[in-house]
C-alpha cells in the first residue's frame, strides 16, 4: 500500500468514524488477493476516500482527466495510485492502466455512472461501459458497493456512512456476442447489484 493512501486511509477512518461513524455490510466479498474491480454509484466527492477507507487493500481509482489538470493535484493522485480517464468516451489509455493493475492482482475502483450523481431520489445514472470492458479484457470479477448517505459526510454528526457490498459478478469470458450489448448487459447487471444493495426494488 502506498504511504500517502496508507496515511489518508488511516486519518479518514478515525475522523470520518468520531463524526459521522460507519455501517458495513459485505466486507468479506472483497476478495484478500488477486484482482477485482471495485464498482460503486457515486454521490459525493467523498465517494473514493469512503470506499478507500473501509476496503483493507488499496484500490487503484479511475478519476476524471480535470482533476489532473492542476500540478501540484496531480502529484497527489499519482502518489495514492489514481490515473485519469477522459469521461463520456471509451477510453483505451485508461482501460490499458486499469487492465495493467488488475494483470498484477490489484484492485481497481470505477464509479459506474460516471459522474456525481446529485439526485439519488430520481434513480441511478445510466452506466458507463468501462467496468464491463475491463470486466471482458481481463476476466477479472466485479464487486457491487452501494455507497449510501456519503453526501452527509461531515455534514451531520453520528449521520453515518454506509457501505454496502456484494457478492462479484463473475463468468464473463462465457459471453458472446457484439460487444456493445455485451457491456450494455453487463451494466445493467452491475446497476441491479447497486440497487439492491442501495436498497432501490
Amino acid at each position: 500500500m502506498m504511504p500517502l493512501y496508507a496515511a489518508v486511509k488511516g486519518f479518514c477512518w478515525v475522523t470520518v468514524g468520531l463524526y459521522n461513524g460507519f455501517h458495513i455490510e459485505g466486507l468479506e466479498n472483497i476478495p484478500k488477493e488477486g484482482p477485482g474491480i471495485v464498482v460503486a454509484n457515486h454521490l459525493s466527492n467523498w465517494d473514493p476516500v469512503i470506499l478507500g477507507t473501509i476496503v483493507p487493500r488499496q484500490i487503484f481509482f479511475m478519476a476524471k482527466k480535470e482533476l489532473f489538470d492542476n500540478p501540484i493535484a496531480a502529484k497527489a493522485f499519482k502518489m495514492v495510485g489514481a490515473f485519469k480517464v477522459r469521461r463520456g468516451e471509451a477510453d483505451r489509455d485508461a482501460i490499458r492502466e486499469a487492465a495493467e493493475h488488475l494483470e498484477q492482482g490489484r484492485l481497481v475502483g470505477v464509479f459506474v455512472e460516471g459522474t456525481r450523481n446529485r439526485n439519488i431520489k430520481e434513480g441511478f445514472l445510466p452506466p458507463q461501459p468501462g467496468a464491463a470492458m475491463l470486466a471482458v479484457k481481463t476476466g477479472a470479477p466485479i464487486i457491487p458497493v452501494a455507497l449510501v448517505n456519503t453526501g452527509g459526510t461531515f455534514k451531520k454528526m453520528r449521520d453515518k456512512v454506509i457501505v454496502r457490498v456484494g457478492a462479484a459478478i463473475t463468468g464473463f469470458e462465457t459471453r458472446a456476442g457484439k460487444h456493445r450489448l455485451i457491456y450494455d448487459e453487463i451494466g445493467g447487471q452491475i446497476m441491479k447489484s447497486i440497487a439492491t444493495l442501495y436498497g432501490v426494488q
